[in-house]
């Protein structure tokens, strides 16, 4: 019988287990297991609209829904028929879709390529995934679309964040969705160098 006592101590890939002994007995038993947990990776995919499976989609729009409309409380149209030219970069942990952004061609939004719609689960928020979404997204549009220019409408309290990662501010600051934002733009070394 297992006691009501139970510690849990994580270290990298295994979860060790103590249980202290149940007083039923006049003998006291100390047991440790070590128990092999397979390490949890996360999955970056990256799939133009036209080759995403009706279920990614689904869970994809789901995210958005949850953060841009239902968590940030805005009213706004999702759906805006950018979708349909852009390349949707998600990042899975566990088969459950944890963050994503868009990424628009030149002269869609944006004169110069764009990245737009970028949303973290807020169970893995402040773990690095935000920056690791962008970074993925610069890589792939430095090497497959060859621009080392792309531009953002950045809502106003991720300023800062997105200077971290070199953007600059190239506009005032405007309302979009009823929102503060700032259009920032960012020029990324050629894959070349």
């Amino acid at each position: 019988m297992i006691s009501d006592d139970i510690f849990c101590k994580w270290s990298t890939n295994q979860l060790k287990v103590q249980m202290f002994p149940d007083f039923v007995t006049t003998v006291k038993t100390f047991y440790l297991h070590t128990i092999q947990i397979p390490d949890i990776k996360m999955e970056f995919k990256i799939t133009p609209f036209n080759q995403l499976e009706l279920n990614e989609l689904y869970k994809l729009l789901q995210l958005r829904i949850d953060i841009f409309a239902v968590e940030q409380n805005c009213v706004y149209n999702d759906l805006d028929g950018n979708d349909e030219v852009a390349f949707h970069l998600w990042a899975i942990e566990a088969s459950e879709v944890v963050g994503y952004l868009r990424i628009l061609p030149a002269n869609t939004r944006f004169k110069e390529v764009s990245i737009g719609r970028l949303v973290v689960n807020k169970n893995h928020r402040f773990k690095g995934l935000a920056r690791d979404l962008m970074q993925q997204a610069h890589n792939w549009i430095n090497k497959e679309w060859k621009s080392n220019c792309i531009q953002i409408s950045a809502q106003k309290y991720l300023k800062a964040f997105y200077q971290s990662l070199g953007y600059d501010i190239i506009s005032d600051e405007y309302l979009e969705d009823g929102i503060p934002h700032f259009k920032m733009e960012l020029k990324i070394a050629d894959s070349e160098n």
